[in-house]
């Protein structure tokens, strides 16, 4: 939303997983390509995103989330060395579930994100 109303900056979406995952995007890419475009004006049908999948090696992953102007280019990358960090987040919906009563199903992560985030603020 910061970047889209400025109508200047092209966003742009790159990802890189090990050589053996098949699916290309990642459901994360595409959760990521999903706010982009429901951010940016000029992203109508999405088809206007470049997104980039990269299948090589064996990194678990890594994403590059870009907004580039004439002037100069903001990037964001998040670069899991190894499967471990992903833990953190398991453990975190285990907490989130378990503190309240839910109903069965497939919730999203963003209510634990925020709650975390309540909890510990971030410094600026």
């Amino acid at each position: 939303a910061l970047f889209g109303p400025l109508g200047e900056f092209d966003p742009y979406l790159l990802e890189w997983h090990r050589r053996s995952k098949r699916d290309r995007p990642s459901g994360t890419a595409i959760d990521l390509a999903t706010r982009i475009i429901a951010g940016h004006p000029r992203l109508g049908d999405g088809h206007d995103l470049e997104v980039a999948s990269l299948r090589a090696g064996a990194s678990p992953g890594m994403h590059l989330v870009g907004f580039d102007a004439p002037g100069e280019t903001i990037e964001l990358r998040l670069t899991a060395r190894d499967r471990s960090a992903y833990a953190t987040g398991i453990l975190a919906a285990s907490g989130w579930l378990t503190r309240a009563s839910r109903e069965p199903g497939i919730h999203a992560f963003d209510p634990i994100v925020d709650e975390l985030i309540a909890r510990h603020p971030i410094a600026a």
